[in-house]
């Protein structure tokens, strides 16, 4: 947590080649993420409203270095909350306009 509380970084892969942030925050009253990706681009997404109580949807709302739609950039996540412990995150790549590859994270609390 950062920036008065008011934001969420996550770091994937920390100190890899491929090590990506995500930043989480309130914006306007919407929840929205901002994906620095290994693509070397930022995409925006913005989390759908009305979801269930256990999950939260985001989608693609625009981002830095994406020229048009038809190059590679994650585009979609859902985050679905097992427990308090367990969370899985999915990720969508699209490339070419369309959907391509997913990724999925089981994050896991570590009991102390």
């Amino acid at each position: 947590v950062t920036a008065g509380g008011s934001a969420v970084v996550e770091t994937l892969f920390p100190g890899a080649p491929h090590e990506m942030v995500t930043v989480y925050t309130v914006d306007k009253g919407d929840l929205v993420l901002t994906h620095y990706c290994a693509e070397g681009n930022q995409p925006h997404m913005k989390a759908v409203r009305g979801g269930g109580a256990n999950a939260i949807e985001f989608k693609f709302d625009g981002g830095g270095n994406i020229k048009s739609s038809k190059d590679g950039h994650m585009h979609e996540a859902t985050f679905s909350f097992k427990d308090t412990d367990h969370v899985t995150t999915t990720w969508l790549f699209y490339r070419d306009g369309k959907a391509g590859e997913s990724k999925e994270f089981v994050l896991v609390r570590l009991k102390s």
